[in-house]
């Protein structure tokens, strides 16, 4: 997993993406995948994250104020509560599809 999240930093790197946040984005999809218990990324853990994203995005989602909870224990709420979870999902979604998936 660690080999591909690298890659997705690389990726983010891109002046038309949002280089600033590169290493924030890839963080952002470590941690959410720690917090889904994902431990490779495939097709169905992608597919996993495209589950949550609604629920991400949602304030008043259980899965929203569960994932604060975890977090906020690790001292990273501001991923979540910031945006760069949800903006790293979306373009953890276009690399896996033009990158990873080809």
């Amino acid at each position: 997993m660690q080999k591909i999240l690298n890659e997705f930093e690389k990726y983010c790197s891109d002046p038309e993406i949002d280089s600033g946040k590169a290493r924030s984005y890839a963080f952002a999809i470590k941690y959410l995948c720690d917090y889904l218990e994902i431990y490779t990324i495939d097709d169905n853990s992608v597919s996993q994250l495209k589950s949550v994203e609604g629920d991400i995005r949602n304030k008043e989602s259980m899965l929203y104020n569960d994932l604060i909870k975890f977090l906020s224990a690790r001292r990273q709420k501001s991923y979540l509560e910031k945006g760069w979870i949800r903006a790293a999902l979306k373009h953890f979604f276009a690399f896996y599809k033009n990158t990873v998936n080809n």
